[in-house]
């Protein structure tokens, strides 16, 4: 799914988490607020790396040029943690 279609069907909020079929990656949705500074992230979660862009009122706009061109679905904490786990199995290692 497109990440706009998601944004469009679903209430995504900071802290929820995209996982991009594309690259077999999760991504967290998150922001920074430094007092005069705000920036919208992107946290990969199996690297840490951070993405961040300055956010100006909402950070929708940021994580639809970061996503957009990739297929995405929006997943929950409890499916996340099942599929890393399942996907350790696999390899023989937990």
């Amino acid at each position: 799914m497109k990440i706009e279609k998601i944004f469009d069907n679903y209430d995504v909020q900071v802290g929820d988490i995209i996982y991009v079929k594309d690259y077999d990656s999760y991504y967290m949705l998150s922001f920074y607020d430094g007092g005069h500074e705000q920036f919208a992230c992107v946290v990969n979660l199996q690297t840490g790396s951070v993405g961040r862009d300055t956010w100006v009122g909402n950070a929708k706009d940021f994580f639809i040029e970061i996503f957009s061109r990739h297929d995405c679905e929006l997943m929950g904490k409890h499916t996340i943690e099942r599929k890393i786990i399942k996907k350790d199995d696999k390899n023989g290692e937990i």
